[in-house]
């Protein structure tokens, strides 16, 4: 299927560009999270959980590693019209570019996917439907609403793209958060929290923690799950403190969110407060060892089971 006319906002490609400034070379791919305040090991555990994703569908995602190493050398290639390989492109990184760089970009490339399914970019058309991680979605989305702030005006690249799916320990980890923590993402809590209402409407129970939540649950692919790992025992591994965003998060959120998801739990935990390092604990936890996901490798007294075993 055909996603037309889903990039004009980025701007007219322009045709037959040979040059570009080294600036839009180097500061071509955009990273996850560019804007955050996040640590160096949260940005890395969002990669991981990336590429564990997209490879139980077979493949890599991201940007062309040449897109990434050698920017400028790799878009000279294009405007040469060197042989090579297809370059794989995020759709962000693509609409974001400036329109020499699209130009030389649509020459020879194909367009990512978590899903690892086709997409390509031909004639000012996507040609497929790229399934994009949440943040980069999200990204984008915002990116078009600061152009034209109503909902309606971007109903293409809505009905053209989804959000990838995501393991519920993942997905609060990084976004179920109060307001104080928002600025943490690079975001504005009234922002997401007006995006939200445009999704629900009037009637919908907007709050802080629940706004980024309500977006994903309007354009997510396959959803929020959590992998059956224990034969349906009950999984206990649960993300490490060190990369949860809100370390103060109450369980009655997460158990909130585990409820609404369908998703059963027992146990609970409180966060604690402590004098040192970062200030605060989410709660005493015991190691898990060799845990399958490195970076969900405590147990906090929950268990917690996929749909699947209810």
């Amino acid at each position: 299927m055909i996603m037309k006319k889903a990039l004009t906002w980025a701007g007219a490609i322009a045709v037959g560009v040979t040059t570009l400034s080294a600036a839009h070379a180097n500061d071509l791919v955009v990273e996850p999270f560019a804007q955050s305040a996040l640590t160096e090991e949260q940005k890395q555990a969002w990669h991981y959980y990336i590429a564990q994703e997209s490879a139980q569908f077979g493949c890599q995602y991201g940007d062309d590693i040449r897109l990434q190493e050698d920017p400028r050398g790799t878009l000279q290639a294009l405007a040469n019209g060197d042989d090579m390989d297809p370059l794989q492109v995020t759709l962000r990184t693509f609409l974001f570019a400036g329109e020499n760089v699209q130009t030389l970009l649509a020459r020879n490339m194909v367009i990512a996917s978590m899903e690892c399914n086709p997409v390509y970019y031909f004639d000012g058309e996507l040609i497929g439907h790229p399934v994009l991680p949440f943040e980069e979605h999200l990204d984008i989305l915002l990116s078009k609403l600061r152009q034209t702030p109503e909902l309606s005006a971007h109903m293409e690249f809505l009905r053209g793209t989804k959000a990838a799916a995501i393991d519920a320990r993942w997905f609060w980890a990084f976004y179920l958060l109060d307001g104080d923590h928002y600025r943490l993402l690079g975001q504005n809590v009234d922002t997401i929290q007006q995006v939200a209402r445009m999704f629900v409407g009037s009637l919908g129970n907007v709050m802080e923690e629940n706004a980024f939540w309500l977006i994903y649950d309007n354009v997510f692919s396959q959803g929020i799950y959590v992998e059956n790992t224990n034969e349906c025992q009950g999984e206990q591994a649960e993300p490490n403190a060190n990369i949860v965003v809100d370390k103060n998060i109450a369980w009655e959120m997460v158990e909130a969110f585990y409820r609404e998801e369908g998703i059963s739990s027992r146990g609970s935990w409180r966060p604690v407060v402590q004098q040192e390092g970062d200030g605060y604990q989410l709660a005493e936890s015991t190691a898990i060892e060799d845990p399958i996901n490195p970076y969900f490798n405590v147990s906090r007294r929950v268990t917690i089971q996929p749909q699947e075993c209810q």
